[in-house]
Order: C-alpha cells, then structure tokens, then sequence
C-alpha cells in the first residue's frame, strides 16, 4: 500500500512537470501578437511594428540587415535594433530563417537598453572571408545606452558565422545574458564575446574562428562556462583581467571540451602583472587535448584560482601551465597521452615567481 502510494504520487509529480514544461514551451513569454517579418518592407519595419507592449517577430524567410537610422543616434551604427524594448521574442520558423549582411562594417542585429528579449532559431550570415581586413559589425551585439543596460537576453539555437568581429557579443553592464546551443564559427574574432554579470554560456559550437572561442572580459563576474565545444579557435576558452575595465571574478569553467586550438585550450590571463589580482576562478571537470601551445594555462596576477579534475593530453608546450600567479589549487586532473599522440614537453609547469601554489592527487603519467 505504501508503494503504490508512493508511486501514485511519483507519477502526480511527473505529469505536473510535463504540463508545467508544455505550458512553457507552448505560451510565449512576450506578449500575444505575432507578426512574419516577410509582410514588412525591411527587417527594422518589421521589429518597429512590434506593440509597446511586446510580441513575437516571425523570421520566415531570408532578410538582408540594411542600414538605417533607428539607432545610429545611440550606438553610432546603422544596423537594424531593438531600443529601450521589452518582452520580444524574434524566432526563425525553420532551416530558411536568416538575416545577413551585405557590408563587412553591418551588425545583424543590436540589442541596447532592452528587458527580457529571446532570439532563437536564426542564422546570422556575415560576408567575411580569411583575407579580409576585420571591422566592429558582429551577428548579434547586446549593450547598455546611458544608464540602462540590457538584460535578460537570451540568444540560443542560432548560428553566427563571417562576422567581421565577433559572432555574440555581450557588453560591459549588461546582465542575464544567456548563450544556449549556438554555433559560431569562421568569425574574424571571437565566437563569443561576454562583459557582462550573471550570465552563462552553455552547449555552443565554436570553432574556425579567428580570435577565440569564448573570451570572458572585465568586468565579467559571476559567469558560467559549461559543456562548449571550442576547436580550431585561436584559444578555445579565454578569460582576461583587465583593471581598466573593473574586476573579472567568480567565473566557473566546467566539462568543456577544447581541443585543436592554435594556441592554448583554457587561459586566464591579467593585462597588468602584479596589478588588480584577480580570480575565484574554478577551472573543473574539462578536457583539453591537442592544443599547440597550453592545454591549461594561468598567467600573470591571478589569485584564488581553482584548477581541478580535468584531463589534459597531448598539448605542445604543457599540459597545465602556472606564472605568476599565487593561491592556486592544482588537484585530481589526469595528464597522460593517447596511444601514438605526442606527449606535453611538460606535464605541469609552475613557475618560480608563483607562490602557494598547492599541486596535489594528479594522475600524471609518462613526463
């Protein structure tokens, strides 16, 4: 009797998540109206005819991002935006839903001083190609105008690809940014590109790009980097101290896989040695194999950093990497080579301007 009652109360439970989850998935969270951009003259008519009051945008076909003059006041570009806008939901409709670029110096698509906004399912086109000279213009570009930043972005299921910059980008003072299931690829510089407070990047593609996959900038805090795939990339996964900027902090970089980099799977870097440390930077569960210089590497003014359960294999210069950094925790990750892979000229190098540094329980095998 107890069983069954549990188990009647198990399945209760089930089916409340199932209808709640349904619910969700089939009730939009802008307001009701939904308008196709294919029965407006450009795609900046199309996002204007959206009520104060919010809506969903239907991108149902192919529309070229073309310059206009809704936003040049603000951000100093012509590209097509979303100002001082909330509740918008601007969804591709299946595999023909793009907005591209015809000019290397055109963003897709600006996001500036807006609430609770969700772009998903489209494809961001740019024109760049190796060879070409790189500019500003990005796919999807999300930044503060005056004292009101944007929040609540959500940007997932998207590819952005031949950006002349960066493929996502998410400025300084913005927050809740969130990058879901995207691929970003053949960039001039980086994947993605995050400034922003309590925001995350999860389960993206990134890969060919020029600069980085994912690049986290001061003042970014609070940031969760999880289950990406970064290859190919200049640095797969790059997070950078700049105290210009304000503090990068309480970043988690986790069960990513960065591999095929032309310089290092994972690094943390300051722009001033020995000024501004920064850190709570945990570094854990990762795999980074193949990268030609570091597979791990922490360099200049980091302190309380956290490197940990990852496996590193087969880097050219080092398997995890250490400078002039102190207070860091190096424990329980496994550095070893695949059969008739090249091993690490080193296994883990700490150098001596690093202090307390704790290297502990590492499966290192064949150094």
């Amino acid at each position: 009797m107890i069983r069954f009652f549990l188990s009647v109360l198990i399945v209760c439970y089930c089916l409340a998540l199932v209808s709640c989850s349904e619910l969700a998935a089939s009730t939009p969270s802008a307001g009701s109206t939904t308008i196709k951009a294919s029965a407006y003259p450009d795609l900046q008519a199309a996002i204007d005819a959206i009520p104060a009051s919010g809506g969903t945008l239907v991108i149902d076909g192919q529309f070229e991002a073309k310059p206009g003059t809704a936003c040049t006041h603000v951000s100093g570009s012509a590209a097509p935006c979303l100002y001082l806008r909330s509740n918008i939901r601007i969804l591709g409709d299946g595999v023909t839903s793009k907005i591209y670029t015809t000019s290397t110096s055109l963003t897709a698509l600006q996001i500036l001083a807006s609430d609770s906004i969700t772009v998903q399912g489209v494809e961001f086109a740019g024109v760049w190609t190796k060879g070409m000279q790189p500019e500003n213009a990005v796919a999807v570009y999300i930044d503060v105008y005056g004292t009101t930043p944007s929040t609540r972005v959500t940007v997932q299921d998207c590819r952005a690809h031949n950006f002349p910059f960066d493929g996502l980008w998410a400025r300084n003072g913005t927050s809740q940014i969130h990058f879901l299931h995207n691929e970003s690829f053949d960039n001039a510089w980086n994947a993605i590109e995050i400034e922003a407070h309590d925001s995350s990047i999860l389960d993206n593609d990134l890969h060919d790009n020029r600069g980085q996959g994912v690049e986290v900038y001061s003042a970014a805090q609070r940031i969760s980097i999880a289950n990406n795939h970064a290859y190919r990339d200049a640095v797969g996964i790059k997070l950078v101290n700049d105290p210009e900027f304000g503090e990068l902090s309480a970043i988690s970089v986790v069960g990513n896989s960065v591999n095929d980099n032309m310089q290092d799977g994972i690094l943390y870097l300051s722009t001033s040695a020995g000024v501004a440390p920064s850190g709570l930077v945990a570094i854990t569960g990762n795999t980074a194999i193949g990268n030609q210089h570091d597979g791990i590497s922490l360099d200049y003014s980091g302190i309380g950093i956290v490197v940990s359960d990852n496996v590193v294999s087969g880097n050219s210069f080092a398997d995890i990497s250490i400078s002039q950094v102190s207070d860091i925790v190096v424990s329980n990750n496994i550095l070893t080579a695949l059969p008739s892979a090249p091993r690490a000229a080193n296994g883990i190098l700490v150098t001596p301007d690093s202090l307390r540094i704790h290297v502990l329980n590492n499966a290192v095998d064949g150094f």
